[in-house]
């Protein structure tokens, strides 16, 4: 494992039921993937299950599995329904207003997986580990010694694999017992910074607008559009009035999305 004395956090603003029980069940080893959506009363979600398939951990799982993880988690809202499926294309399609795990994870995937086949060659995986200076993540590898020089994961391997190595992890970085946060390794920090631009910018055009950022000041908490204005003109440094990637990491930084000052190990966490 590496050290998470390496990492930085981003901190997750205000949460909604069924983006935290969808990142609590995406991080876990026995879950491929798993979707959250609201349900039909406050408070309630339905939940849909690719298990991943583990020699170890033989025993599907249940309901009462899924309670389990997501309310010693801290989840407190109630589970309208609960469905288990074998086949990922059975999964539901949703997307959350907030930057959730599964965005990170997809991201790092992308970047990873070179040829763009879906899959991560040994080849693809030692590049990319070489990139972002974590040659000494041997941990990585063994899944190449075990399977064969020629194995190729797909995502829910990849994604084990992160989150087995704690390269990406899970935790609760303000010791309240409520696992809120998910830590990043530091030398990722670029592609997690990378991501958020990504969602951020609507019009894809390589730039943040005004609007742009009033929009993701909404969707993460960090205020309302006046807070939203002052935090653009102060970062849009070139005056050019639009917010490029280099001045919205300053931005993320000086906004705290991106923090590290209340880590003493520093973990990237972000919701």
């Amino acid at each position: 494992l590496l050290p998470l004395s390496r990492s930085m956090r981003l901190i997750a603003r205000r949460f909604h039921d069924a983006a935290r029980a969808q990142q609590v069940l995406n991080a876990h080893r026995r879950v491929a993937r798993a979707v959250v959506q609201l349900g039909s009363s406050e408070g309630a979600v339905s939940i849909t299950v690719l298990p991943r398939t583990s020699l170890t951990q033989p025993r599907p799982l249940t309901y009462d599995d899924i309670l389990a993880l997501v309310t010693e988690r801290g989840f407190t809202g109630t589970i309208e329904s609960c469905q288990m499926v074998n086949e990922e294309q059975s999964l539901p399609e949703v997307k959350h207003e907030r930057f959730v795990l599964m965005d990170l994870l997809t991201a790092i995937f992308n970047e990873a997986d070179a040829d763009a086949d879906g899959m991560i060659s040994m080849g693809e995986l030692a590049a990319f580990l070489s990139r972002h200076g974590l040659e000494s993540a041997t941990g990585c590898v063994s899944v190449f010694v075990e399977n064969g020089p020629e194995h190729k994961l797909d995502f829910n391997e990849f994604k084990a694999l992160l989150l087995r190595t704690r390269l990406v992890s899970l935790q609760d970085n303000v010791k309240k017992g409520v696992a809120s946060e998910y830590g990043v390794h530091r030398s990722l920090l670029h592609l997690a910074a990378a991501s958020i631009f990504d969602a951020a910018d609507t019009k894809q055009d390589g730039r943040i607008s005004k609007d742009e950022l009033e929009a993701l000041f909404r969707s993460m908490g960090l205020g309302d559009a006046k807070r939203a204005a002052a935090s653009f003109t102060e970062h849009d440094t070139d005056g050019d009035g639009m917010i490029d990637k280099q001045e919205f990491v300053r931005l993320l930084l000086a906004e705290r999305v991106l923090d590290d000052a209340r880590s003493s190990g520093a973990t990237c966490a972000i919701l």
